[in-house]
């Protein structure tokens, strides 16, 4: 679990003493809990998504093999190059 899941805390905390919240900003997983709240998700919502996901997998810097278009499984694969260019003896 993300260490900033406790602040999908934090707006349920200020409704409950009558704060108005008006904006919402943040980084990193901050951002993402201020962009859930800001489309309506509750505080309840907001932990249930961030606890369900697999964070190490969803941070990869690209995408498992299995996961590539066709085109992209292409740009991996060796090309051949057992034909070399020049001369022979000579």
């Amino acid at each position: 679990m993300p260490e900033a899941s406790p602040t999908s805390g934090s707006s349920s905390g200020w409704k409950s003493i009558g704060i108005p919240v008006d904006i919402v900003t943040g980084t990193s997983m901050g951002g993402l809990i201020a962009g859930m709240y800001a489309t309506g998700m509750t505080p309840a919502e907001a932990h249930q998504f961030i606890t369900a996901v697999d964070w190490d997998k969803s941070l990869l810097a690209e995408p498992n093999y299995d996961q590539l278009s066709f085109r992209r499984k292409e740009d991996r694969a060796p090309t051949s190059s057992a034909s070399l260019l020049g001369l022979k003896n000579g």
